[in-house]
Order: C-alpha cells, then sequence, then structure tokens
C-alpha cells in the first residue's frame, strides 16, 4: 500500500478501528486489490477504498456484507460518492448499483 494514502487514511480515521475504536494495526482494502485485474490494480489505492481496523475486525472484514458496512460507513461519515470513484465499474460488477 502507498505509503502516504495509508499515512492519510490513518490520519483521517484518527488511528482508530472503524469497527470498534480500538487502536487499528491494519489499513485494510474495502474493494480488494484481486477484484481490479493487473491493469486497474493502481484504483484500488485511493482512500476512498481503504478503512482502519484493528486485527479482530480485519480478520472479519473479507465478506460481502462487511465490505457494504464499510463502503457505507466511508460515504455517510466521509461523504464519499462512489458513482464518482474510478472504480465504479468493479464495485457495480460486485454488488449491482452502488451509490
Amino acid at each position: 500500500m502507498d505509503k502516504s494514502i495509508c499515512e492519510q487514511v490513518v490520519e483521517r480515521d484518527q488511528g482508530a478501528c472503524q469497527d470498534c475504536g480500538r487502536v487499528a494495526h491494519d489499513p485494510h482494502h474495502v474493494i480488494p486489490k484481486s477484484w481490479f485485474g493487473k491493469k486497474n490494480k493502481h484504483l484500488c489505492e485511493r482512500k476512498e477504498n481503504i478503512i482502519c481496523l484493528c486485527r479482530e475486525h480485519h480478520n472479519q472484514a473479507h465478506t460481502k456484507a462487511a465490505r457494504r458496512r464499510h463502503l457505507t460507513l466511508l460515504r455517510e461519515r466521509y461523504n464519499y460518492s462512489y458513482s464518482e470513484q474510478p472504480w465504479t465499474g468493479v464495485l457495480g460488477e460486485a454488488y449491482g448499483a452502488e451509490g
């Protein structure tokens, strides 16, 4: 993960797990890098796709329900618009239309 993006995400999330508030050790790609393919892998390295989680919640974050919850949290907390992201097509393929 790009160090400057990682620092921005940790600062944005105040170093706290966005699920429980404990110290976050693991910035997490909400939409996995593998979903982007080699050609578009750089698109997943955006703060709109990364959330701070503690190790316990990071281990639980690889489900469809967790991904939806984290994208909703990021959208509501930080006013991110996922319809404007260059990777919206990846998200749409995974979940249907997402705004």
